[in-house]
C-alpha cells in the first residue's frame, strides 16, 4: 500500500507534494533485522524527498545509496571520479528532449535519479 501511494504521488500533511516515486522491494545486500532495502526513481528530487516519503509513513531511512543520475548509470565511479559523457550522448538526449518539446508542449518527466535506500520502522 506505501509503495503504491508512492506511485500515486503524496502529499505530506504539511501540504509538499511530491511527484509519483517507483519504489520497489530489492536486496542490495543482506539487511541487519529491522531493515530492508527499496529501490526507488525519483522525477523530482526535492530536499530530503526520500527521508520525507519515509518518514511520512513512519519509517526512519538510515542509508542512501545512488546509483544513477537521470539517465547516467555511476557503475563503478568512485566518489571524486569524474567521467566525460560523449558528444554523441549530449546530442542524442538533446535531440529527444526537443521532440518530447515539439510533441507535448512541455517536457515529459525525467527519471532523476535512481536510489537504493536502506529503511526501518520509526518507533
Amino acid at each position: 500500500a506505501m509503495l503504491r501511494a508512492m506511485g500515486d504521488g503524496l502529499t505530506l500533511r504539511d501540504q509538499t507534494r511530491f511527484r509519483p516515486i517507483r519504489a520497489v522491494r530489492t536486496p542490495l545486500q543482506p539487511a541487519a533485522a529491522g531493515h530492508e532495502w527499496v529501490r526507488m526513481t525519483l522525477v523530482e528530487g526535492k530536499t530530503r524527498e526520500v527521508r520525507r516519503a519515509w518518514q511520512h509513513f513512519g519509517f526512519v531511512v538510515s542509508r542512501l545509496v545512488r546509483d544513477a543520475y537521470g539517465p547516467f548509470e555511476l557503475g563503478e565511479l568512485r566518489p571524486g571520479e569524474v567521467e566525460e559523457v560523449p558528444r554523441r550522448c549530449v546530442a542524442r538526449l538533446l535531440r529527444l528532449r526537443e521532440r518530447v518539446l515539439e510533441g507535448s508542449g512541455r517536457a515529459a518527466p525525467v527519471d532523476l535519479a535512481a536510489l537504493e535506500v536502506k529503511i526501518s520502522r520509526h518507533d
